[in-house]
């Protein structure tokens, strides 16, 4: 393991973002509806993170470059789906913009047209609404009450190196 002797310049942004990326985080995709025209729109996302515990609440982000901000603003409802481990292609089909994200995706079926897209199958999926939308430098932090949410045993999709892994691809380390 080689450690650097001095810090760098986060203004390298390319640079910046590698070191960011060495932090492996969970994978998840975020499905909302557009406030205008009602169409389903969703995004991979690693940022997601728990807030607290009492209340329920959730954060995430979302570039201030993206199309879909106006379904997540304050007040929209949205699922989070934590991808498991067997979900890569499909994070990378949410990652790249579509005219249609929701093209041969497999949807859960639901009665009522207006709620969030419910992928077919997630290691855990959050049902949200938004409380706070906050924007901070070149994205808006989302919080969110989570009002139900749904799991199973499947391990969790892991995001790092520019890499996606599995729980079982990591070597666990013991004290």
């Amino acid at each position: 393991m080689k450690y650097s002797d001095s810090m760098a310049n986060p203004s390298d942004t390319k640079a910046f973002r590698a070191a960011l990326g060495r932090f492996p985080t969970g994978v998840t995709i975020i499905t909302g509806r557009d406030p205008d025209s009602d169409a389903a729109v969703g995004l991979t996302v690693s940022s997601f993170n728990s807030l607290s515990l009492t209340p329920p609440l959730v954060l995430w982000s979302i570039s201030v470059k993206s199309p879909s901000i106006s379904a997540f603003t304050v007040g929209r409802a949205h699922l989070i789906h934590v991808l498991h481990a067997g979900q890569s292609e499909l994070a990378r089909h949410f990652a790249t913009p579509k005219p249609d994200k929701f093209e041969g995706v497999s949807l859960k079926p639901t009665t009522d047209p207006s709620r969030s897209p419910e992928l077919s199958e997630s290691c855990v999926v959050f049902d949200c609404v938004t409380d706070k939308f906050i924007e901070a430098g070149d994205h808006f932090l989302v919080i969110a009450s989570v009002r139900q949410y749904r799991g199973c045993d499947a391990d969790s999709l892991l995001f790092c190196n520019s890499q996606f892994l599995s729980v079982d691809a990591l070597s666990r380390i013991t004290e």
